[in-house]
């Protein structure tokens, strides 16, 4: 049975796009000392909805995909010009309300870090394609990390019995 109260999940979009701009920017000021030509890794503002916003509806699509199966009903909310991402989750009944507003924390945590990551490897994918690695080998921790925190409103989780004495 689902919970009549949605749990609601907001990441600011502006926060996102100066979190990616600012690691970016660290990341190309410490590689342009190598090499200056690494200096065109920094990403601006106007790069926001041109080029980042479909980085964030990529990683936005795969939260959903990865939560699809742990929460009962859920809906986002993006669209362009907006200033929010929301995210309305119809979880299991299984914990108090109260608690269920630590768990939209913890997950809007998550998923913040998971759209900055998934943000930056995109980016890096298309301007230096060498230093998005490390930034696409963090992808399934930190999308495991979303679901984990979507583990506690999942729905109960029947195992099937087994025969463990031949072991």
């Amino acid at each position: 049975m689902y919970q009549k109260d949605p749990i609601v999940a907001y990441l600011n979009l502006k926060e996102l796009f100066y979190d990616v701009r600012m690691r970016l920017y660290h990341l190309g000021e410490m590689l342009k000392r190598k090499d200056p030509d690494l200096a065109g890794i920094q990403a601006g503002e106007d790069e926001d909805s041109e080029i980042l916003m479909p980085f964030v509806e990529t990683a936005i699509n795969r939260v959903k995909q990865a939560m699809l199966k742990r929460v009962g009903d859920m809906e986002v909310n993006l669209s362009y010009g907006c200033e929010e991402v929301q995210i309305f989750l119809y979880p299991y009944n299984r914990i108090p309300q109260v608690d269920a507003y630590k768990v939209a924390d913890m997950l809007r945590k998550s998923i913040h870090d998971y759209v900055v990551n998934l943000c930056m490897a995109e980016f890096l994918t298309v301007v230096s394609p060498q230093h998005a690695v490390p930034f696409l080998q963090k992808d399934e921790s930190l999308l495991y990390e979303v679901t984990k925190c979507t583990a506690c409103i999942s729905g109960l989780v029947r195992r099937r019995p087994t025969n463990l004495a031949g072991i």
